[in-house]
């Protein structure tokens, strides 16, 4: 091969190599920014779509949550958001039917099993449901366990299994002080146990953290201070709950003298 051939033959391969990089690359940034593009328009239509759902306007949630899907066909949290519309729409199997699209395509979405969990005990699916919330806490990355767990304890407690409740709860204060349901229900199922001094211990952690007790709060802590025979923490609170809540079915049970 000549010297003239031989240059030609190298200026070629340079000018492919560097016009197949340039396309390469080009292509690469085309790809990302299209999956940009599909990411930022979905979720412009999962936040429309959401503030919708807020506001109890569900059709109109609904068609923007499909449009986000229609941007990007696989966007778990458009069909998290659909599960939730659904439910509240007692449409059972289209709920259903989003959740399982959620964890086909995000199989590890702690958040999708713990709604999915809420939404099986719901209907009656305990055992299933609870395989849900278990799992979502299984999750290491999981940052908030405890509402899964809390969540997991209502729905043993609804089965009539306590003693597993006061596990899921005491599972939940553990990974979160200030869980508020799970101390709330600590207290009452000790409570009902008998377990007086207990009761006052989770009731008092519980009441620490509110501003303004709602009446069941209220109501639960009158009955154990009154249990425990401390008969001003008894006026305290029964005070309150005349004053707050007059028309509450708790003050009704108070002044009628329904403290079992």
């Amino acid at each position: 091969m000549g010297a003239k051939r031989v240059r030609t033959v190298l200026a070629v391969l340079v000018a492919c190599w560097m016009g197949a990089c340039t396309t390469t690359s080009s292509t690469t940034h085309r790809k990302d920014d299209i999956a940009q593009d599909q990411k930022s328009r979905a979720q412009a239509h999962l936040e429309l779509g959401m503030s919708y759902y807020d506001s109890r306007n569900f059709e109109f949630a609904i068609e923007e949550l499909n449009e986000a899907l229609k941007s990007k066909s696989d966007f778990v949290p458009a069909y998290d958001g659909l599960a939730l519309i659904y439910m509240e729409l007692k449409e059972d199997k289209k709920a259903e039917d989003a959740f399982k699209k959620a964890l086909r395509y995000k199989p590890d979405s702690s958040g999708t099993k713990n709604n999915y969990g809420q939404f099986l005990c719901s209907r009656g699916r305990a055992q299933e449901g609870l395989r849900q919330l278990l799992g979502a806490v299984k999750n290491p990355l999981y940052d908030t366990p405890d509402v899964a767990y809390t969540n997991a304890g209502q729905c043993a407690r609804r089965e009539g299994d306590n003693q597993a409740a006061e596990e899921y709860f005491r599972q939940a204060v553990m990974r979160n002080p200030r869980q508020g349901q799970a101390l709330y229900n600590l207290s009452d199922l000790n409570f009902i146990k008998k377990n007086y001094s207990q009761a006052k211990v989770y009731g008092d952690r519980l009441l620490q953290m509110m501003d303004k007790p709602g009446p069941e709060v209220l109501w639960l802590a009158t009955r154990i201070e009154r249990k425990l025979s401390n008969m001003d923490s008894v006026s305290k609170f029964s005070e309150q709950l005349r004053r707050r809540y007059p028309d509450s079915p708790e003050t009704r049970a108070l002044l009628d003298g329904r403290f079992e």
